[in-house]
């Protein structure tokens, strides 16, 4: 479900190039791409992220990360991270070698961390049992790396690493810090969706795709806001996944022509008929007034030109008493 068009990114890069960020910028040449690059990539970050299941967006911004500031990482730093990379470590020969304050279950990681950085490791000190033990009962050891008397500072994907070597516990909080410190975010959340800024940045060429599960359904919130905007005469939905393709292919052509809102819903349920949605897509000629919602559930055989020509807003139930 996460496809993507390079007319979306070409529409940001334009964005990016008209903001008030840029026309407004001092300094030197240099200093104006640097912050039109970081600005660009929040951007990107932010456009894609709405686009994403939350459970998605932190290994999203991990890989964004890996590709575009390969200088926070060191050789051999990724593939032992990411698991490309493993060291098979003799724990035999390294009994009682290991640090005692080294819990039984971590020895493997620590094994195979010190034999891919050896001089990492040894900067690193775990010969210090005092210290280290103090750390390792640290609620939030990623935010209190120790820091050892002359020796260089971890970058912060060596704390990342160290985090996944000891404490696996932290590692999910350890990697939401990384990346929001690397790409200079507040959050991995992108800002709230707002109904009104959503319709702003549509167009009556690209519907606009809602992704849902969990039972979320922003149907209701849709109709509420389409009848404040343009009247609910000017309002249709349409439920599909019961002999309503028929209905819904003349409802767009009508409202297509009228200048209408049309929401077209569970189109999971009806994924062998939206070859002839998009053909009917790329025949209408819409009114400037036109908006064609969808909603979906993700689907394996969804088609791959409807995801990438459409402007895709994910939709999940609130994750607790808080966020609701």
């Amino acid at each position: 479900m996460y496809q993507f068009s390079l007319s979306s990114f070409i529409k940001l890069f334009n964005v990016n190039l008209k903001s008030e960020d840029i026309k407004t910028q001092p300094g030197s040449e240099e200093a104006r791409v640097k912050v039109l690059c970081q600005n660009l990539t929040i951007l990107v970050f932010n456009y894609i992220s709405r686009s994403l299941f939350k459970s998605d967006r932190l290994m999203f911004g991990m890989h964004l990360i890996h590709c575009l500031n390969p200088s926070h990482f060191q050789p051999s730093e990724w593939q032992f991270f990411s698991g490309e990379l493993v060291v098979a470590a003799d724990l035999e020969k390294l009994q009682g070698r290991l640090p005692a304050w080294v819990p039984t279950e971590r020895h493997a990681q620590l094994a195979g961390f010190a034999e891919t950085f050896g001089p990492l490791a040894k900067a690193l000190r775990f010969s210090d049992d005092a210290l280290w033990r103090r750390w390792m009962v640290n609620p939030r050891c990623e935010a209190d790396i120790p820091v050892i008397p002359g020796e260089r500072p971890l970058s912060p994907f060596q704390r990342l690493l160290l985090i996944k070597v000891l404490r696996p516990d932290r590692l999910m909080s350890a990697m939401q810090v990384f990346v929001c410190e690397v790409l200079q975010i507040q959050s991995l959340s992108p800002p709230p969706l707002a109904l009104s800024k959503l319709y702003e940045d549509s167009s009556p060429e690209e519907p606009v795709l809602f992704l849902v599960k969990d039972g979320a359904d922003p149907s209701q919130e849709l109709e509420d806001f389409a009848v404040k905007v343009i009247g609910k005469q000017g309002y249709a939905q349409i439920a599909l996944g019961s002999g309503q393709t028929d209905a819904a292919i003349e409802a767009l052509q009508k409202a297509a022509t009228g200048g209408t809102w049309l929401c077209l819903k569970n189109l999971h349920l009806v994924v062998d008929w939206l070859k002839v949605l998009e053909k009917s897509l790329k025949s209408v000629h819409p009114n400037p007034n036109f908006r064609l919602f969808m909603t979906t559930e993700p689907h394996a055989a969804f088609p791959s030109i409807l995801l990438q020509t459409s402007m895709k807003i994910t939709y999940e139930s609130p994750p607790g008493v808080k966020q609701n």
